[in-house]
């Protein structure tokens, strides 16, 4: 399992969102995502990052502490659901 990345919501939250990580639930927000194409290369000085669109849920469903990314998957409100790029 690849090691997870921690994500704060402080980039670019939808306007009237706090830029904490007490979103409400289904609150639509554009942050930066990771989106080099070999997911081995991945960090957060990238320069293929890419602003993604997503719906945040209870922080207490999402894997580990805060809000996390494993792979392409963000913390969605269906678990099974991929982030989608918005740029």
């Amino acid at each position: 399992m690849k090691e997870k990345i921690k994500w704060e919501p402080s980039v670019q939250p939808a306007p009237g969102l706090p830029t904490t990580p007490d979103l409400p639930i289904n609150a639509e927000c554009h942050t930066v995502g990771w989106g080099a194409t070999d997911p081995d290369k991945w960090d957060g000085d990238s320069r293929h990052l890419k602003k993604m669109t997503f719906h945040l849920v209870q922080q207490s469903e999402c894997p580990g502490l805060g809000y996390n990314v494993t792979d392409t998957n963000f913390c969605v409100a269906d678990k099974n659901q991929k982030s989608t790029p918005c740029n």
